[in-house]
């Protein structure tokens, strides 16, 4: 993130997440890529980045079952 200007009293921005926070796996998939390298090139990061998040997600689901199990003994 880059900000610039002079600051000012009462001056505020505000923050989004970028779109591609959440990539529909699905949505991915069905984006052309024929043709062109740098669609293909956008694809494969985005299966790259979909793949780490599904993996992240199933490294805290296995955390939340430790954590479950921990609790019942």
């Amino acid at each position: 993130m880059k900000i610039s200007g002079a600051p000012v009293d009462g001056g505020s921005f505000s923050v989004q997440p970028g779109t591609s926070a959440n990539p529909d796996v699905f949505a991915t998939l069905k984006q052309p890529v024929t043709g062109s390298s740098a669609a293909q090139t956008n694809l494969t990061n985005a299966l790259a980045t979909a793949g780490t998040q599904i993996s992240n997600s199933h490294n805290n689901v296995l955390t939340m079952q430790t954590m479950v199990g921990e609790r019942e003994q």
